[in-house]
């Protein structure tokens, strides 16, 4: 089978919230990838009925969040790591809606047992379902100072040049931020309408 050597991305699909309902792989850009998936509402929307309900449904604030980056790397190779991450999802309960388990859409298709057994190790311990507050916490302190590469920013800049966002991705992206860098840190900041809607209102008797 031919293997050519491409880049490409391994992505998630979520409405804001960052809970991942659908993780997919691609050699177009981000923006081209996301348009694909809503055009299938058009044009295929019994392709996959349960991606297309949820697509439907949340029309307008439908997120493509980059999981996995990679240069030069053979298309085998790309489609063995959205299995993996496919597989990994399923393992720590997120809702995927994903019809097959990845791989050039194989559905059934199994890993190898040493990557059935790496795996294992890496989520022995674990407990299933989505990530509790603590562990998104330890999370984002993780990635506290981390700064992109000026090829990423690039990268990043272009993809959301010419964008124009909806009163509800705007809100979806401010709440975000707002867990984010105030929930997760302990933090209130008095021009935060997220914190201020937070507090809670005493009543004071005359």
């Amino acid at each position: 089978m031919h293997n050519p050597i491409v880049s490409g991305t391994i992505y998630a699909l979520h409405n804001g919230d960052h809970n991942y309902r659908y993780i997919g792989l691609t050699t177009q850009t981000p923006e081209q990838r996301l348009k694909g998936h809503l055009n299938t509402l058009k044009y295929d929307p019994t392709k996959n009925p349960h991606k297309s309900r949820w697509l439907s449904k949340n029309e307008g604030s439908i997120f493509l969040e980059v999981l996995e980056y990679y240069t030069d790397i053979p298309l085998k190779d790309l489609h063995k790591r959205e299995m993996v991450c496919i597989a990994k999802a399923k393992l720590e309960g997120w809702k995927l809606l994903n019809a097959t388990e990845g791989g050039e859409g194989t559905v059934g298709a199994k890993m190898s047992p040493e990557a059935v057994e790496a795996m294992r190790k890496r989520l022995t311990g674990r407990k299933n379902g989505p990530r509790s507050e603590e562990v998104r916490k330890k999370i984002s302190e993780s990635h506290m100072g981390v700064r992109p590469t000026d090829e990423t920013r690039a990268k990043l800049s272009a993809w959301h040049t010419g964008k124009v966002l909806t009163p509800e991705h705007r809100s979806n992206i401010a709440r975000g931020n707002h867990r984010r860098y105030h929930v997760n840190r302990s933090i209130a900041k008095d021009d935060c309408r997220f914190c201020l809607a937070d507090v809670p209102v005493v009543s004071v008797s005359p």
